[in-house]
């Protein structure tokens, strides 16, 4: 599943920098989910973030270990699923996480 910002249910203008990705997930995703949320507010993203991992029965991140910055938030994200689900079993540079 994908989850692409919105406001007032209809899709939000992303920034310049995450319309290629935004566009590669859209092909890759069997669901897409429009979850308003504020992008350009931390605070909006880690509830949206939040709400997407209690939302899924399966998460599996690809991250590549480096801390969260204003544009990947991919280590808090992987915080919030430990908290939600416990320890998250690791294959390689990949972690997997089943629930």
């Amino acid at each position: 599943m994908t989850a692409l910002p919105a406001m007032a249910g209809l899709p939000a203008l992303l920034r310049e920098w995450n319309h290629r990705a935004a566009g590669e997930l859209l092909m890759l995703s069997q669901r897409v989910r429009l979850l308003d949320y504020d992008p350009s507010s931390q605070r909006s993203c880690a509830s949206a973030d939040e709400s997407l991992i209690r939302s899924c029965s399966r998460v599996l991140a690809v991250w590549d270990g480096t801390p969260s910055s204003a544009r990947d938030a991919t280590a808090d994200e992987l915080d919030t699923s430990r908290a939600l689900i416990g320890p998250l079993p690791r294959r390689g540079s990949h972690v997997g996480v089943d629930g």
